[in-house]
């Protein structure tokens, strides 16, 4: 529920937002260092963290696009999508 009241806050709706609870910190941290994932501890929110576009083929992260990068985003679409 904790989660569900996080995500409302942002207007965070599915199906552009995904959210995911780790079973522990150890998990976590790991899943942060391999998706490039910052967070920085910031009283008002909690914290506050970088932002991407995970380009995601087979299940597999497959690039990781800084979310200012429209077209760096659309180029690595279109090249996926012509294979």
């Amino acid at each position: 529920m904790a989660l569900a009241e996080y995500l409302s806050r942002f207007g965070a709706i599915e199906p552009d937002w995904r959210a995911a609870k780790f079973a522990d910190d150890k998990t976590l941290q790991a899943a942060m260092e391999q998706l490039g994932v910052i967070a920085i501890p910031e009283p008002d929110v909690g914290f506050v963290h970088n932002a991407a576009f995970y380009l995601i083929d087979d299940g597999a992260v497959v690039e990781i696009i800084d979310v200012d990068d429209r077209r760096g985003l659309m180029a690595a679409i279109e090249q996926r999508l012509a294979r």
